[in-house]
């Protein structure tokens, strides 16, 4: 079989161009719809993401909030625990001083009041002794105790010969007590 063509030259380029033409509006037309369909989706997935980018943010800050309250609640237990330390690590034990006294007194003298001094590091007793020798040989067993610094009993507590009232006032050295 014979195909006869008989139109001319310059149709058949028109018509060649205008399918050419036809292909690229067709391929065009395409990729607008296709760019069009993907600048929804774009869209579409900013206003999703900058959603989930707010909620995000809400709940980190939430979180933030309290962790910065946990943290000040943290420092403020820390400085209760270092004030804590520091009043045991400064704390000296009086009964190691209060002992030896009690121990020292005898049968013949009667105290009637100790005082404790922690500022001047100081112990005062007032009481009574049944002589005044009493009252001497205590004062010397008292100045025989180490970490007892310096024991004073006025002159004047030792004027009677029985039944002397006095006020003896000790200075301690608590890091040399046992």
């Amino acid at each position: 079989m014979i195909t006869i063509n008989l139109v001319p030259q310059e149709h058949k380029e028109k018509i060649q161009r205008k399918k050419i033409y036809v292909s690229i509006k067709e391929a065009l037309l395409i990729i607008l719809l296709f760019s069009s369909v993907a600048s929804i989706l774009l869209i579409l997935s900013k206003f999703y993401l900058e959603d989930q980018l707010a909620r995000l943010t809400d709940q980190n800050s939430h979180g933030i909030a309290a962790i910065q309250l946990t943290n000040t609640k943290i420092k403020a237990l820390n400085n209760k625990i270092i004030e804590a330390y520091t009043v045991q690590k400064n704390f000296k034990s009086w009964t190691a001083a209060i002992n030896p006294i009690h121990v020292s007194k005898g049968d013949k003298i009667t105290f009637s009041s100790l005082k404790i001094f922690k500022q001047q590091s100081s112990i005062e007793i007032t009481g009574v002794a049944k002589t005044r020798a009493d009252l001497v040989a205590f004062q010397k067993r008292l100045q025989k105790i180490d970490g007892f610094t310096k024991v004073n009993l006025p002159i004047s507590d030792l004027i009677n010969k029985g039944n002397n009232g006095f006020t003896i006032r000790i200075e301690i050295d608590l890091n040399k007590l046992p």
